[in-house]
């Protein structure tokens, strides 16, 4: 069973590796990403998805054009 003090210090770990993660696809540095960035994203990732589709996920998850 971890100790307190190792389940924080493994939860500051993973909050820093999903910062590092987002800032990597957040490239112009504004706190959110936005339907040019998840295109991005979805291409570096082999995945076939359309603006149009971009747009939709946008719209659904995110707020004003951006997640």
């Amino acid at each position: 069973m971890l100790a307190l003090a190792e389940l924080l210090s493994l939860l500051v770990c993973r909050c820093a590796d999903l910062q590092e993660a987002f800032e990597r696809v957040d490239h112009d540095g504004d706190g959110v990403i936005n339907t040019a960035e998840l295109e991005e994203i979805a291409r570096s990732l082999n995945l076939n998805l359309s603006h149009s589709q971009a747009e939709a996920v946008v719209a659904r998850f995110g707020n004003k054009g951006q997640i």
